[in-house]
Order: C-alpha cells, then structure tokens, then sequence
C-alpha cells in the first residue's frame, strides 16, 4: 500500500459520519468550509503553497538570471558584443523599476510554474522600438486566437488587471516564452500539472492533520468487551460516542466507556504518513519533475563535495542551458527582429562559475596523456585541453616518456634523421609476442640496425604529427567555407518565403553540392599531399642512396596522389549526409529559422573538431607510408620490414606483424580483430577498414636484401 492509498484510508477512516460521507466538510475536528479548494492544474499557487516547489523554482530563476544577457552585432562573418546598440541599451534598462537580473529572473520563475510567460514591450509611440520592458502575470494573460502583425495564429494578449477588465495588447508587443505543450500551440505546458494530485494530497492531509490534532481527534479503531451487551448498553455507548464526537473538537473532552471495553486502535499513525512518509514522496517527485539536484535545495543524504559538484555542472549544461535556449530564441525571433537582422541576444555563460573548466582534473589529464606512454604532444594538449595558443619551439612537439627514460624526440637541435642501413647478422631473436604471420620472413635479410629501426619509428612518427596538424588546419579551413555557404542557403530559402511557420524547404535547397565540396577540398589540400608524399620520399630514398633524388612523377606516386584527390568526394559526400540529417530533422521538428541555422554551425563545428582530424590522419598516413615504400623502392631496397610498437595499446594483429620482413612487392598478412586476415600493403594501407587504419603508430622500414 503506498503513501497515497494509505491517506486514503486517514482522511476517510475515522469513526464519525465523515467516515460514511468522504467530504472535506464533515471530517472529525473540521468545521465546515476550513478546508479550501487545492491547486489548481495550471495555478502557480502551488509556488505559494508548497515548501518544495518554492525552492525548486527559486533554484532555477536564480540559475538562469546568474547569467547576463548580450547583445551581439555581426560584423562580416563574425559576431561581436556590442553594448551601445538600442537594443542592449533595452536589456539593460529594463524599466524604471526592475533590472535585468530582475526581468529573468520572473521569466524563469513563470517558465517552470505556468510553462508560459510574457514581456510586454513598452514604445514611446505605435512604430516606434521598444523603449521598456515589463513582465506580464502568465496566469492573468491569455492569447487571443488569430492573424496578428509577425503571428499567423495569435493577434494579440489580454491581461485581466482586475475589477473585471481586460486590456489588449497586440502581438507584436508582446514577447511569449514557452515550453512544449502537446495540446496546445499557443501556450506551453506547466510542470505543475503532472504534480497537481500529489501537492493537492498534501495539502489537504496537512489541513485535516491540523483540525484533526486540535479536535483530539483519535484514529479508527474498534470498541470490544468480553461481556455480551445488552441492547440498552448498545445504546448508551452509542450515544457516549456520538455525543464526544460532536462535542470534542470545541470542549476537547475525553472520551469515557464503559466498564470492561477496550478501543482499539486500527490503520497507521497519522504522524508516520503526513510527517515523514508523503513529504519525502512529494519532494523527489517535484524535484524530479523541475529538474532540480536534491542536493541543489539542501537534500544532503549522500551527498559528497565530489558528487554536489557534478550535480551543480549537470544542473546548469541541462536544464538551466535549456531555458537559456528557449529565452534566446523568443528574443532572436520575436524581439531582435525588431531591431536589424544584424543583431542577435545571448546569455554570457562565461559568467557562470559552474561551467567553467575544471582545471585541476585538466590537469591532471594533461599529466596523463603528456607522459609515460603519451597520447598527445605539449602542444595538441594545450590546444584541445586549455584552448591556448602553441608553444613555438620545440618542446611544445616533444613526447616524452616516463622519468626513467629519455625524450622520444630530442628537444634542442634538428630531428636526428634515421641512420643509414647497416648490414648485421642474420635476423634477431623474435619479439616477445610472436605471432604467425613472422613464418613469412626468410633468413638472414639484411635490415637496418636495431638502433636505426627505433630511430627510423620515432621520426616517421613526428613528421607524421606534423603532418597531420598542416592537413587538419585545412580541412578546418574548408569547413568554414561550408558553414558559411550553407547559412547562405538557408538565409536565401528565407529571404524567398520558403521558410514559414507552416513551409519548409527541400533538404537540397540548403545543403552545399558535394561536387564543388569536394573541389575546394581538392584545392586546399591536395598541394600539402603533395610537399608530405615529396619529403617523405626523399628522406626514405636517402636513407638507403644519398645522391639518388625522388622522382614525385613516378606512376606509382602519381596513382598513389590521384587516389586520395578522388578520396576527397567521400570526405565531401560524409560532410554533405552528416548535415542533410541535422538540418532534416530540424525540418521535421518545425524549428525556427534560427534553431536551423545553430544547427549548421553545430553541425560545422563538429566537423572542425572530429571530421577534420580523422581526416588528417588518415589521409597523412596513407601518403607517408605509400610515399616510404615508393621511396624504398627507388632507393634498391629489395623488402620492407613491419615496426610496431607492442604495448598494451596495441591491436593484436599489429603487434603480431612487428619484425616481420616481405619483398617490397609482396603483402603482409594481417590478423584483424574478427579473426579474420588480410593482406595489405603496409601500415596505413587504404585498403584497410577504419579499424585497422585509425589512430595506427606503426611504419615501415627498409631491408637491402632478401
């Protein structure tokens, strides 16, 4: 039996006649018309009624005015704060009464009561731009159904300002915010809705706690004796009860039975219930239902500095950034307008304490990924880490090792570049974890040295960083020619009336053609392929001849440079399908104008970030080992020689090939996670699945003879 069903049983179980009618009026210790009509579905009374939804909703208004609203003014192609405009003037001034922080903080409030509210613009003179801001009651306002000046289905608000009179005002002076409403779309949906039972449940058993206890009320319970009554001893207790029923809640007199009967009494205590039971329901349930962290309204069970910290972070990335989204977009549609399409409003959520980086856990990722077996160079942890600029000299591209060893790359002075071949005995010991795939290798090739494999490994490894950043940069470059491309698209669709509230547009109207994508891309990147395929080249023929030069026009590295130009229509096409789907979905949601277009900067960002680096490495890859073994074979090198490096980082297959000698023309087999095998090239080999390609450490070294 739960909370709800056992106050069930208290406010209709007592022994009076308010057992047999259940109404409010006629519950033991209750004068008729105490106990008031409860909260209403949309009433923000409950604001005023309940403990846990005051606090709830003052957390929210509180977080969401923490940060201040600016004004943005586009210069070019980029957006600037601007603090002299009209209309940041406006937000700041708000009216003669209030301040900003004043006017989000009731907006908030109304947001998460009615799931509706309102700003009434106040203007010098019809036409002319908003000179005031005012905050509407969202439960004295309603929306006037029709054509209005910038709404086709409101034309206007009333207000009712009491005494029975309403004032109207017409859409366009009036700024609406508002949650999502499955029944309706003119107002939002308020929380308190789906909560109205359980704070009407309280608020009512509270009421009848209270009368009941000053009435001296008693629970339900049974009269027995173990002597057999007569009916006229029936009677007199009967009449002893009725009469201390209608008489105790005013004279709170005792109730006296006969001799020989017991009460006893039936069902759970009232203080068990009201007192600790159903408001520890209630306040997870409306907790839950607002959004709000336990520990966020002083709920402390279990709460650590560690864990309170997370819920703050995760309260102000999730539900207060939502009512940022919904308050920016009403001001970017619905009030900016009003003032040029070169301005924008945002909340500035550098401001928020809550939300800045944590700088000691970056530390400590920094430390992590800098050392020991490191993942990222000085430099790609200040740029992804700390968003700093790079360091110019060479530390800021060293990878270094634990304390017990040296450098991976020397910090002062050229990169030593690999050693020349040095003939040895036959071939060495096999590694630790030899694998099958070493049954490929003859006797005796003459390889390089130990030392000049390592060496080899640990350049090709930094030029291959390098490399990958000079590409990455590109791609970046192309994305931004995208995003602008697109958001032209889209400006254009709405500049010809094919986006409106009840039109959208083809997907292909918007997104940019995959062809002339992949022909800037080809511009911008294929000269880099180039310089890397030339250098890597040079450096491998050198190694092995030092007055040979690499000849670039070779079949080999001309086939080699044109497939990764035709590579670059998949590059292009993946971009084009990545934002076909956002801005598709966004279509299908009816989003706005603007939430499109924060879709494709989204959508471009994302592709700065993640696209362009898998991009980078993958294509860096691929050219410098097909150009290493061009190189190789311009050189006279007769094989080629697989060099892994086996840690607990390494894909098995990989590691399996390490020391692992074929002739230069002939495949290595490599062992993939599925168990299966296939033959390849090299490391890097385009042939080859992500799986096998991405993120790979190993190279290729050079053997004189079989």
């Amino acid at each position: 039996m739960n909370v709800i069903q056992r106050m069930g049983r208290w406010l209709l179980g007592a022994g009076s006649k308010a057992a047999q009618t259940g109404t409010d009026s006629q519950m033991i210790g209750v004068r008729p018309g105490e106990v008031t009509a409860g909260v209403e579905p949309t009433d923000a009374l409950a604001y005023a009624l309940n403990a846990w939804v005051y606090v709830c909703v003052n957390t929210i208004s509180e977080a969401v005015s923490s940060a201040p609203l600016v004004v943005d003014r586009k210069v070019g192609k980029d957006w600037q704060p601007d603090e002299a405009c009209p209309l940041y003037v406006l937000l700041d001034y708000v009216n003669s009464t209030e301040d900003q922080y004043t006017l989000i903080d009731q907006t908030a409030a109304w947001l998460a009561l009615k799931g509706t509210a309102y700003w009434h613009l106040l203007r010098a003179s019809s036409g002319a731009k908003p000179t005031a801001l005012d905050v509407l009651p969202a439960d004295l306002t309603t929306p006037v159904p029709g054509r209005g000046v910038q709404s086709p289905i409101i034309k206007g608000y009333k207000v009712d300002v009491g005494m029975g009179q309403e004032v109207e005002y017409p859409d366009n002076d009036v700024i609406q915010f508002k949650r999502f409403n499955p029944n309706s779309r003119v107002v939002g949906q308020s929380p308190i809705r789906v909560i109205e039972t359980e704070i009407n449940t309280y608020l009512r058993a509270n009421r009848y706690n209270s009368a009941f206890l000053k009435g001296g009320g008693v629970p339900s319970g049974i009269l027995s004796t173990d002597a057999m009554l007569t009916d006229d001893g029936k009677a007199r207790n009967r009449g002893a009860w009725d009469e201390w029923s209608a008489q105790s809640k005013d004279k709170q007199r005792p109730l006296n039975i006969g001799g020989g009967m017991k009460y006893q009494a039936i069902g759970t205590a009232p203080d068990t219930v009201l007192i600790s039971e159903l408001p520890k329901q209630l306040r997870e349930t409306i907790c839950a239902v607002l959004n709000v962290p336990p520990v966020l309204v002083g709920l402390l069970d279990g709460a650590t500095y560690a864990n309170a910290e997370a819920q703050e972070r995760k309260f102000y990335k999730g539900p207060v950034a939502g009512y940022w989204r919904r308050i920016e977009t009403a001001l970017n549609e619905q009030l900016a307008t009003q003032f040029g399409p070169q301005y924008r409003c945002r909340f500035d959520r550098d401001s928020v304490a809550a939300l800045q980086p944590n700088y000691l856990e970056l530390s400590q990722a920094a430390s992590t990924l800098t050392g020991g077996e490191p993942v990222l160079t000085v430099n790609e942890a200040r740029e992804r880490l700390f968003n700093l600029e790079p360091l110019v000299d060479a530390w800021g591209e060293t990878r270094y090792g634990n304390f017990s060893t040296i450098p991976l790359v020397s910090t002062s002075g050229p990169v030593a570049q690999p050693e020349a071949p040095e003939v040895v005995a036959p071939a060495e010991t096999p590694k630790a974890r030899p694998g099958p795939a070493q049954t490929q290798q003859k006797a005796s090739p003459r390889r390089l040295s130990s030392d000049g494999r390592v060496a080899l490994w640990k350049a090709r490894n930094l030029s291959r960083t390098g490399a990958t950043r000079k590409v990455k940069q590109q791609v970046r470059t192309w994305f931004d020619g995208l995003e602008e491309e697109v958001l032209a698209n889209v400006a254009a669709a709405e500049k010809a009336g094919l986006i409106t509230r009840y039109k959208a547009p083809r997907v292909d109207a918007l997104v940019f053609s995959v062809e002339g994508g992949s022909a800037e891309l080809r511009r911008l990147v294929d000269p880099t392929l180039e310089a890397i395929l030339e250098a890597t080249g040079q450096e491998a023929v050198a190694s092995l001849d030092g007055e040979l030069r690499f000849d670039v026009q070779s079949p080999r590295a001309l086939e080699l440079l044109k497939q990764r130009s035709q590579e670059m229509k998949t590059v292009a096409q993946t971009a084009q399908d990545r934002c076909r789907a956002s801005l598709a979905e966004g279509i299908a949601n009816g989003e706005t104008v603007e939430q499109l277009k924060e879709r494709v900067r989204e959508w471009a960002n994302a592709g700065r970030e993640g696209q362009a680096e898998n991009v980078a490495r993958t294509e860096a890859g691929v050219v410098m080992n097909g150009a290493a073994l061009e190189g190789y074979r311009q050189g006279g090198a007769e094989g080629k020689e697989w060099l892994s490096i086996v840690d607990d980082r390494s894909r098995e297959g990989h590691a399996e090939l390490d020391g692992t000698v074929v002739g230069l023309d002939k495949a290595f087999t490599l062992s993939l996670e599925d168990g299966s095998t296939v033959e390849c090239d090299g490391p890097g080999d385009p042939s080859l699945g992500p799986d096998a390609v991405c993120n790979c450490r190993c190279t290729v070294a050079p053997v004189v003879s079989l």
